[in-house]
């Protein structure tokens, strides 16, 4: 199933203004989306990559003294995103992704509405840093969901909203290179033109409405929109209907 153009620029213009906002959307949002409207998990990655990629560029710019991102994620993720993905390309039409992103979403809706189950997780990666990168890594390779964890990661690293933003908009920078990469090696014909014209939408809607309405929307107000986006995606992904 191909969308027309105009809807699927509508979808990347929505989806640019969430990540603006939140710091995550493109990828986290998208995937689930695309996948729903019958798209393949590599033509998903093609159509989404280049604009979080330059989103999380417009992120970090002028904000590169607070990125603290650990070493961790070099040697402990990044290897098994690359693994994981490059495998799950081969792999694709034997296992339900879809169902994976539902099970993942849901988990991290729960994460975000219990205190005691946030605190919980947080205690687990400050404790156990290095599997916690592996996991990440190998949740993000074979679904493009570990946004999320990327954010409670850096949450348990930084105490500032700014702080967080700027160094979970790097994680993901570093994350979307080395996907284009297993992605242009593996499955380049799943780019088309539309694939690199969605990046100037995002580039045009980040610097032009997100990045200002960022600065004037609620952060508590947002954050219950964000979680139950999460949980409608979570179950719709999960039912795959």
């Amino acid at each position: 199933m191909e969308l027309p153009i105009f809807l699927t620029l509508l979808i990347i213009l929505a989806l640019s203004i969430l990540q603006s906002i939140v710091g995550v959307g493109i990828l986290l949002f998208g995937t689930p989306t695309f996948l729903l409207l019958g798209y393949s998990y590599p033509e998903t990655l093609a159509m989404l990559l280049p604009s979080s990629v330059c989103i999380s560029l417009f992120q970090i710019y002028g904000n590169f003294h607070v990125i603290r991102t650990k070493r961790a994620i070099f040697v402990y993720t990044l290897p098994v995103v690359i693994i994981s993905l490059s495998v799950i390309i081969f792999l694709e039409f034997s296992i339900d992704i879809k169902k994976i992103i539902g099970l993942v979403l849901i988990f991290f809706g729960l994460i975000r509405v219990s205190s005691y189950l946030k605190k919980f997780l947080k205690n687990i990666v400050i404790s156990n840093r290095y599997v916690y990168c592996v996991l990440m890594g190998f949740i993000h390779g074979i679904s493009n969901m570990g946004g999320g964890m990327l954010v409670l990661f850096m949450d348990s690293m930084f105490k500032s909203k700014d702080e967080i933003r700027t160094n979970v908009a790097f994680g993901y920078l570093l994350f979307g290179i080395v996907q284009l990469c297993v992605l242009i090696t593996f499955s380049i014909e799943s780019f088309f033109v539309m694939s690199f014209i969605f990046p100037f939408i995002a580039i045009i809607t980040y610097y032009f409405l997100g990045n200002k309405l960022s600065e004037k929307i609620n952060d508590f107000g947002y954050q219950y929109v964000v979680t139950a986006f999460i949980f409608i995606y979570g179950f719709l992904s999960f039912i795959n209907f």
